[in-house]
């Protein structure tokens, strides 16, 4: 989460922190009826999200009021004025948290997209990667047709994140197909380690997992020719293969990026159409989850990519040269 993001996070939340009660009557004596506690439960886990006031959020969520289950619970009024003193100081640190950060945070135009690079070592890195985004980028959404830009509005203090406007709806959706598809085909990359590794240790024949490789290449000529045609179909751009081939690279970098570890997602405020065109977060769990395996298994390097694999993973094509057709 960056900084905006935040923001907006504890904006929202913090206006639901508090519990709403009636006096009951119970046994005799005077209990307190605790109303829309799933409200509360909602605030609390979306600031926990954060990584923010970690531990006084876990008291609160932990307490026996929030615990119980369903909407409403009915509690001792000493206890229950315990919880609801703990929700008043989350509910002031967070308003002198969000009071010292609003000379740090600008609103964020909705066609953006925040980019979070990988670690880098030096400014050569730094220039190498900003390069590839603005190749990756640009030469999709800067034309007649997408009236798209690439300028960054904003960068996070203390790390490198930034906002880019990219002028446009199209423009950003077409950023968010690229990003997904490349994503998707990395996934299908990093899955086929996982099975080239398993069968050699179950002393597959190698021609038998090689066609398999083959095939799996097919499915993602396959997959990308179709996602590009539909964009040029959708948004009509006109000199076709010459996008075409922009297209096709673009998705090359971005897979690159992503390797590296570059994230790429739409800003808070992007209209909801566009950002269904960016990966699911089930998509990115899973890569997480097989870059974890990989590693783990001392997979990951490019010495343990079977041949039938290393033609699309390592193209040919740059972005200075080729019509990027190798490129998948």
């Amino acid at each position: 989460m960056n900084l905006f993001e935040i923001k907006r996070t504890l904006l929202a939340a913090n206006s639901h922190m508090f519990l709403e009660r009636q006096d009951v009557s119970r046994a005799g004596s005077t209990a307190w009826r605790f109303v829309n506690l799933n409200r509360v439960r909602k605030a609390l886990v979306e600031i926990e999200e954060t990584n923010l006031f970690s531990d006084i959020v876990k008291r609160a969520l932990s307490s026996d009021i929030l615990t119980s289950a369903g909407d409403e619970t009915i509690a001792d009024p000493v206890y229950g004025r315990k919880v609801e003193e703990l929700l008043v100081q989350l509910n002031e640190l967070i308003t002198q948290f969000l009071i010292t950060i609003e000379p740090l945070v600008r609103e964020i135009r909705p066609n953006s997209i925040v980019i979070t690079l990988p670690k880098v070592l030096d400014f050569d890195q730094l220039s190498e990667v900003a390069h590839s985004l603005q190749l990756a980028i640009g030469q999709v959404v800067i034309n007649n047709e997408i009236q798209g830009k690439v300028e960054i509005t904003s960068v996070e203090n203390g790390s490198i994140v930034f906002t880019v406007d990219l002028g446009s709806l199209q423009a950003l959706s077409i950023i968010g197909t690229l990003v997904t598809v490349a994503l998707t085909i990395h996934y299908r990359l990093l899955s086929n380690r996982a099975l080239d590794a398993k069968a050699r240790i179950a002393k597959i024949d190698a021609d038998r997992h090689g066609k398999l490789f083959e095939r799996e290449q097919e499915f993602i000529d396959l997959y990308a020719e179709i996602e590009i045609d539909q964009i040029k179909k959708q948004y009509a751009v006109k000199q076709e293969f010459d996008y075409s081939s922009r297209l096709k690279k673009s998705i090359l970098l971005f897979r690159e990026l992503q390797e590296k570890g570059t994230e790429i997602k739409p800003a808070i405020d992007a209209p909801e159409k566009a950002k269904q065109e960016f990966p699911t977060k089930a998509l990115i769990d899973s890569v997480g989850q097989l870059v974890h395996l990989l590693e783990n298994q001392k997979l990951i390097s490019d010495s343990n990519t079977p041949n039938s694999v290393k033609g699309y993973v390592d193209s040919d094509v740059t972005p200075e040269q080729g019509d990027g057709s190798n490129l998948i």
